[in-house]
């Protein structure tokens, strides 16, 4: 490609030319042990554990929920007794360990050099206990009001990207197999729910939670008149439990996700 007075001139056997790699680097020479943009940095990045190209389908998967919402998919705080990193672990574990629960991506998040600093012994985090679970299905929905069978499909094929085991991730080739991804004349484009649809599922979603606490009050009480009632095991959060709640964290108040304060590099 070449420039003459103000003349764009290409090379027309280059269809794509890629300039800037950022912090490109060789698969068995690492220049750098923290990369990646802050929004888009893979868990094991923040971890310490040895990245592969595969991180970089963390980043993608990202930027295509940016794309499809607006806001950014992970967006962490510092708090007053917690870290940025730590936050951002918290964010990744609430939308993703529940679908992660394998004892081999357990053993994995063990592996980094970090990770001491964040997790104990179990895989838990130190200083964040209580963390709030919400899949991406859900948060489609319910903050953006996606439809449920086009926020399945988008969930679907985020989620093969999002693994926190870097060996168990989707590759590109794996991704652009994946049924999300194909044209469908037929397809509806109209992606959300009304106002009416909307409402249906908020009120059948209500029901739902109402007939679950029932059941669960139910099994209580049929616990507590038991013969024989073991308490469980009361952990006491020190000094990090009185004041995490500071900063909202929380999913289930889908309230967090996307403060457009700008791209952060730390």
């Amino acid at each position: 490609m070449k420039v003459k007075r103000n003349v764009l001139h290409c090379d027309e056997k280059v269809k794509v030319k890629i300039g800037d790699l950022g912090n490109a680097c060789w698969l068995h020479h690492h220049f750098a042990s923290q990369i990646q943009t802050r929004q888009y940095r893979a868990i094991e990045t923040l971890l310490g554990i040895k990245y592969k190209q595969n991180t970089d389908i963390w980043s993608l998967m990202c930027m295509i929920f940016e794309l499809m919402t607006g806001d950014f998919l992970f967006q962490p705080q510092a708090g007053s007794n917690y870290s940025k990193n730590e936050d951002h672990i918290a964010q990744i574990f609430e939308l993703l360990l529940q679908e992660n629960l394998d004892p081999q991506t357990t053993d994995f998040l063990q592996t980094g050099t970090k990770s001491r600093r964040y997790l104990d012994s179990r895989g838990k985090m130190k200083r964040i206990k209580d963390l709030q679970y919400i899949s991406i299905e859900e948060v489609l929905i319910r903050k953006y009001r996606f439809k449920e069978p086009v926020a399945k499909e988008c969930a679907d094929f985020l989620k093969l990207g999002l693994k926190l085991d870097i060996s168990q991730r989707a590759s590109a080739e794996e991704l652009l197999g994946h049924r999300w991804l194909e044209v469908n004349p037929a397809m509806d484009l109209d992606i959300k729910m009304s106002e009416e649809e909307y409402s249906a599922y908020h009120a059948s979603n209500t029901l739902s939670q109402k007939n679950n606490q029932l059941e669960h009050y139910q099994a209580d009480s049929e616990y507590s008149n038991a013969e024989t009632v073991e308490e469980p095991p009361v952990y006491d959060e020190g000094r990090y439990s009185h004041d995490r709640r500071i900063c909202d964290r929380s999913f289930t108040d889908l309230g967090y996700i996307g403060y457009h304060e700008g791209i952060q590099l730390n």
